[in-house]
Order: C-alpha cells, then structure tokens, then sequence
C-alpha cells in the first residue's frame, strides 16, 4: 500500500498528465481546423494557441480531485 506522500504525489502526475493530454488535444484540434480552412483556400490568421499548463494549473486540478475523493465517500 502506498503512503500519504506517494499517494499524494501520483494525484499530482495525473492532474498533470490530464492537462498536458487535455493541451495537446486543444492545440492539434486548433492546427487541424486552421490547415482545413487553409487548405479550403481561406485566408486565415494562425490560431493562438493555448498555454501550457504551469504548475499552479497542476495543482489547482489536483486539489479538486483531492476534495472530490475526499468528500465524496458515500454521497451520490
């Protein structure tokens, strides 16, 4: 079983790997939809790209999954 600290430590390489996998889904739907227009002969600016997710992104997330896991035990 783990302890307190590796539990809390695999939380916050999943919330990270959720934005970082959550980022590059928005970035190549952004780039796909830009090369179709594009590609349709459209004149079309490049489209901002999102930021990648800092730290701070990290661990807001894994602080909500913490609070669900937390407070969810027997409320549906």
């Amino acid at each position: 079983m783990s302890n307190p600290y590796e539990l809390r430590f695999n939380m916050l390489m999943e919330a990270k790997l959720m934005l970082v996998e959550e980022y590059h889904a928005k970035k190549e739907q952004l780039i796909d939809k830009y090369m179709a227009l594009k590609d349709a002969g459209e004149s079309i600016e490049y489209p901002t790209l999102p930021e990648y997710p800092t730290f701070e992104d990290t661990q807001r997330l894994c602080n909500q999954m913490n609070s669900f896991v937390s407070n969810s035990g027997g409320k549906h």
